[in-house]
């Protein structure tokens, strides 16, 4: 068994740092270089037992990365649409943020021994997943959006409170939506303020995965309400 995991751990931080280097590229290359590390990393889950666990959680982190790219490089997540009432949003950016609200929660439930760092990195990828939420309500919808406002800065001050003064420039956009100190947190006005951050702050590349990362093994159903317990 010696080597293996060894080897395999290796391929992890091989497949972390393309997919880090690849920030510099396009946004299609980008995506495309995420989406085959993905695919990567579920190989490795499926033939490699011992590594499966972090595996699993780099792939979950990755496609969340990828579904994020996807929305905000798109069109209709935030502009209201001009025919009719309240646009109707594309059905591949609703699908796409279903399934990011998906990945968020899996990653911030379904694994423990997350060390530090990576637990903040899941934390925020959950705060930007509400705030493209709120963006897409407000742009797409003639409904209210303060339920979703309301939960985006929740969330948002919950894990700033857990952020030091001197760490918070690593996290540019906790950083960037603080400095903006608003009084005024109506859903359309948190909307126009978020939309350029949300672009020009996707989510941070993984640096690296411990071995220690477990899964929960048991089936957990997607949210209704409530939480489930493992």
């Amino acid at each position: 068994e010696g080597s293996l995991p060894s080897e395999a751990a290796n391929f992890i931080q091989s497949i972390l740092h393309r997919v880090s280097m690849s920030r510099r590229m396009s946004s299609a290359s980008h995506i495309n270089i995420l989406q085959a590390s993905c695919n990567e990393l579920e190989r490795i889950a499926s033939v490699q037992e011992s590594i499966s666990d972090p595996a699993t959680f780099a792939r979950l982190y990755l496609e969340g990365q990828a579904v994020y790219e996807k929305i905000v490089r798109g069109y209709s997540w935030s502009h209201n649409k001009s025919s009719g009432a309240g646009g109707e949003l594309a059905p591949a950016t609703r699908t796409n943020i279903i399934r990011l609200h998906t990945i968020a929660n899996k990653l911030n439930s379904m694994f423990s021994y997350v060390d530090a760092e990576n637990k903040m990195l899941i934390r925020i990828l959950k705060v930007k997943m509400l705030a493209v939420r709120l963006v897409c309500v407000v742009c797409n919808s003639n409904k209210s959006a303060k339920a979703e406002s309301d939960e985006f800065l929740t969330e948002f001050e919950a894990v700033l409170m857990d952020i030091q003064d001197k760490d918070l420039c690593k996290y540019k956009f906790m950083e960037a939506f603080n400095a903006l100190a608003l009084t005024d947190s109506k859903p359309g006005q948190l909307a126009n303020k978020l939309k350029p951050l949300l672009i020009k702050h996707p989510p941070v590349s993984l640096q690296a995965v411990p071995s220690s990362v477990k899964q929960a093994k048991a089936v957990i159903h997607e949210p209704v309400g409530g939480s489930e317990t493992v």
